[in-house]
């Protein structure tokens, strides 16, 4: 498991983590205040994830579907 972070200039500091054991090879991405923002993986693709302010998931969208929780 390797943790890294990335300063962008343009938007908020961004958080990776990479899984390069796991065969599907999964990376994690996640906001500043620690929430999973992102997830990209060989088998399912790109999915994204949409907090209220409160921290409660209100939305998972991987390009296809949105689901509202």
């Amino acid at each position: 498991e390797k943790l890294s972070q990335i300063q962008n200039p343009l938007i908020k500091p961004e958080r990776y983590v990479e899984h390069a054991y796991n065969s599907i090879h999964r990376r994690y991405e996640y906001d500043p205040a620690g929430e999973l923002s992102r997830t990209l993986d060989k088998l399912r693709g790109e999915t994204r994830y949409e907090y209220e302010a409160n921290g409660q998931l209100l939305a998972r969208n991987n390009g296809l579907i949105v689901d509202g929780e």
